[in-house]
């Protein structure tokens, strides 16, 4: 409540003010104000009021922009927080992928059994160990990473290639002697 009366008093003080300052700026004897005679001193009260609606205006304009300004800094904060926060996410889900696919490959290694086939899909052997990404790269599938990709076998990969399927099935199974 204090705060609105002192605020009130500041505009009653704004317009005063400029009210002394257009009563001896502005000195018509007798003016029209829609259609009707207006006293000089009449003239001058409304002035200053005008004036004050105007500047009490422009500090709520003022005002709010300020504030509006604050609220994109906060929204551009908690955006370029929140994409951090993705960054890490992801990072910690690669991780986890990997970790994974660790843990298969070691699990399958132990079994004896797996081997690579010509007829397992790509996407199969991405995740059967981390690095048979590096060993279809050096080879030259680097289409690993192609919506086509998620389909084709080895061998089809190969084929698209021009490339002799057994070559790199031995570089992935020298994975599992590792």
């Amino acid at each position: 409540m204090q705060q609105k009366s002192k605020l009130a008093i500041r505009w009653l003080i704004i317009a005063a003010i400029l009210f002394l300052i257009i009563r001896f700026a502005v000195r018509p004897h007798i003016t029209v104000l829609f259609g009707t005679a207006v006293s000089p001193i009449s003239y001058q009260l409304i002035w200053a009021i005008l004036a004050t609606i105007g500047i009490w205006l422009c500090s709520i304009i003022y005002r709010n922009n300020r504030q509006s300004k604050e609220l994109r800094r906060s929204c551009d904060n908690l955006s370029d927080s929140l994409m951090r926060h993705e960054q890490e996410v992801q990072k910690e889900l690669r991780e986890l992928k990997a970790s994974v696919a660790n843990l298969t490959f070691d699990s399958l290694k132990k079994e004896g059994e797996f081997r690579f086939t010509k007829d397992m899909p790509l996407t199969e052997a991405l995740a059967v160990h981390p690095d048979v990404a590096k060993v279809l790269f050096t080879r030259g599938l680097a289409c690993v990473s192609c919506p086509s990709a998620a389909g084709e076998t080895i061998e089809r990969a190969a084929q698209v290639h021009g490339m002799d399927v057994q070559p790199i099935l031995d570089d992935l199974n020298k994975l599992l002697e590792s």
